[in-house]
């Protein structure tokens, strides 16, 4: 049988905070982006259920169908920021 030639490093305690910062500040970033996003999406369905309910398309009532999908995917974005705040604060506060 012959001999391995691998070297095997020893884990550094150090290298392994450093990778575990690097990898919570991508993370942070990514979840930063992703409510970005989440918050435009808000802030245009706002706007288009605004105007719906100002001046409706076709006389439709700002009850029609489309206001109502509009108001549940708020709904829903509200959660999802909620839930990636929640996420953010966790990591933030997380020490390496």
């Amino acid at each position: 049988m012959q001999n391995s030639s691998r070297t095997f490093r020893i884990r550094s305690s150090k290298r392994d905070a450093q990778t575990d910062l690097e990898r919570r500040e991508r993370t942070v970033a990514v979840i930063d982006d992703v409510l970005k996003g989440a918050r435009a999406e808000q802030v245009g369905l706002r706007q288009r259920i605004e105007r719906e309910a100002l001046v409706p398309a076709g006389g439709a009532s700002p009850n029609s169908g489309e206001a109502m999908k509009f108001e549940t995917r708020l709904r829903e974005l509200d959660t999802e920021i909620a839930r990636y705040e929640s996420m953010l604060a966790i990591l933030r506060e997380a020490r390496p």
